[in-house]
């Protein structure tokens, strides 16, 4: 990443999804952009995703 261009990313995401992640955003200070720089950074920081991904048979409980 020595580049610093810049590029423009479009996706499709649910309307109440989008929403809601605003509002955590802006009590956080961050717009959509930087939280998606965040995001892909730390993709490449970790060469993954940067939380596990699984298939389970429901829906996991982030308390237990």
């Amino acid at each position: 990443m020595t580049q610093n261009t810049k590029t423009t990313v479009t996706i499709k995401i649910d309307k109440q999804l989008k929403e809601d992640t605003q509002e955590i955003l802006n009590s956080l200070g961050l717009d959509f952009s930087k939280a998606i720089n965040i995001y892909f950074r730390q993709i490449v920081m970790r060469q993954g995703l940067p939380f596990k991904v699984q298939i389970t048979g429901q829906w996991d409980d982030p308390d237990e």
